[in-house]
């Protein structure tokens, strides 16, 4: 069975629970964490597929504790301006308009959870 359970890392709580029932009513059990430190613990006790996060956090922090901890996942990257730089320079594997609807959400869980598996795939037929 596939993993498809997503972290929301964001300090906006009304934005964090809408989207959160969004994608839960879409089939995407969805936990949030409200700072960096409670994202890790979450991801340690619940290992999401996907996290969406906030890009008014520390990105380098997150993604250096998660390497830490040799662990791999796709990042959505939500901001409110124009994010493609920071994601790329990031290595953040998407990138979503804060402001978007939850369909464009969805869209975008979909296009990092096909890359994801074909990475796997790749990596499998190595």
């Amino acid at each position: 069975m596939v993993n498809k359970s997503l972290l929301i890392v964001d300090r906006d709580r009304g934005f964090s629970h809408a989207l959160a029932d969004a994608l839960a009513s879409n089939g995407f059990p969805t936990r949030i964490a409200r700072d960096e430190h409670e994202a890790l613990e979450e991801i340690e006790a619940s290992r999401p597929s996907m996290i969406l996060l906030d890009s008014q956090f520390s990105q380098d922090g997150l993604m250096h504790g998660l390497a830490i901890r040799g662990i791999r996942l796709p990042i959505v990257l939500m901001t409110s301006a124009d994010g493609a730089q920071k994601a790329h320079d990031l290595g953040i594997t998407a990138y979503m308009e804060k402001g978007g609807s939850a369909e464009r959400f969805l869209g975008a869980i979909c296009i990092c959870n096909a890359r994801a598996a074909n990475r796997e795939e790749a990596k499998g037929a190595a």
